[in-house]
């Protein structure tokens, strides 16, 4: 971490409800893909993992830009986008394990 990124961490720790919330998002993203992706496809994980770059790229920009609302947005952005496509791939191999 470079000294600039160490000075904007530190300064958005400083805000309490910034950091809380960038936990929160960050533990039930992090929950999602500790104890939900196991079922998922190859095509589906680089799906995962090509939104997830974009993400991190984002959250890179905003972080920089010092714009931590908009971090936080794309943060929970790709939460909620996450909680979906693990739904709709648990639906399929629910689906496909059924017909099976």
């Amino acid at each position: 971490m470079d000294e600039f990124s160490k000075e904007l961490f530190n300064k958005w720790s400083n805000n309490n409800k910034n950091a809380k919330e960038i936990l929160k998002i960050m533990q039930a993203i992090h929950l999602l893909m500790d104890d939900c992706t196991e079922n998922l496809s190859r095509s589906q994980l680089e799906v995962l993992q090509g939104k997830m770059k974009v993400t991190i790229d984002q959250c890179i920009f905003w972080q920089k830009q010092d714009n931590v609302k908009r971090f936080i947005y794309d943060l929970r952005e790709f939460g909620i986008w996450l909680a979906d496509f693990l739904t709709d791939a648990e639906e399929k191999w629910w689906g496909n394990e059924n017909n099976s």
